[in-house]
């Protein structure tokens, strides 16, 4: 694609995309100016926005004639304190990091993310195994990735930040209990407790979806709070846009910066 301008390149990358029409060679040059030049990751991340934006607004228009008492509960207004500006949109589009390792059962697989840091002692479950757990000086000594279908729990008094391959970052609270791509869903499932997460800009078509108990939450790359309690699941979104859908009915909302949601 060298024969043509740059602005031309990013046009036919972006449309093909959009397109689902992406061949190898184009996604591999399109990693390709993503790592290097900040002013088409802007670019891409506020594309993808668009593109998401007028795709959820078409397959949404049908829950508009919902009946008022099975339309997911009103949104209201996040405290001012909490209102992050947009501008962190522009963070950097990072590639996936893919690593060889070995589980403590020796076998070899890709990595779904790792551990970045733990406070207090944190239990890490995988498979059927015995519960592993993870102090900071553990963790230090041995750092600990994460496989598709591990859980994390944490107790009173303890917490743990972990990454994802992308990049994602997930803030796990107190008293919490997460699984990571749990039976190949390419997710998040929070269980229980509450987290807070910053998304590194996804593609429209596969957005990251978190899994609470009575909501999913579809998010391309924004910073967000979950909590999942024993009735009600609750979403607030400090920066960007969010797709909710209720689990007991399908009916959707769009939750954006600044906004709170209830979904019980």
């Amino acid at each position: 694609m060298s024969s043509i301008s740059p602005p031309e390149e990013r046009s036919i990358l972006l449309n093909a995309m959009a397109d689902d029409v992406l061949n190898a060679e184009q996604e591999l040059r399109l990693i390709e100016l993503l790592q290097a030049d900040a002013d088409f990751r802007l670019e891409y991340v506020r594309f993808c926005q668009l593109l998401t934006q007028l795709r959820w607004q078409y397959e949404s228009e049908p829950d508009e004639r919902l009946a008022p008492d099975r339309r997911v509960s009103p949104v209201r207004s996040v405290s001012p304190t909490k209102r992050r500006r947009l501008t962190a949109f522009t963070v950097v589009m990072l590639l996936m990091v893919v690593v060889s390792w070995l589980n403590w059962n020796g076998s070899a697989e890709d990595p779904a993310g790792k551990l970045v840091s733990v406070s207090g002692r944190v239990e890490m479950i995988r498979n059927q195994q015995h519960p592993l757990w993870i102090s900071p000086d553990q963790l230090n000594s041995h750092p600990r990735t994460l496989q598709q279908g591990d859980r994390l729990r944490t107790g009173h008094g303890s917490s743990a930040t972990l990454q994802l391959a992308d990049q994602t970052t997930i803030r796990i609270q107190p008293e919490t209990e997460i699984a990571v791509y749990p039976q190949s869903k390419d997710g998040i499932s929070v269980s229980s407790g509450s987290i807070k997460a910053k998304v590194t800009p996804q593609s429209p078509r596969n957005p990251l979806t978190f899994m609470l108990p009575h909501a999913e939450v579809q998010v391309l790359g924004t910073e967000l709070e979950l909590l999942s309690l024993p009735g009600q699941s609750e979403v607030a979104v400090l920066e960007g846009k969010v797709q909710v859908t209720r689990n007991s009915d399908g009916a959707r909302q769009l939750v954006s910066t600044g906004q709170f949601l209830p979904v019980s």
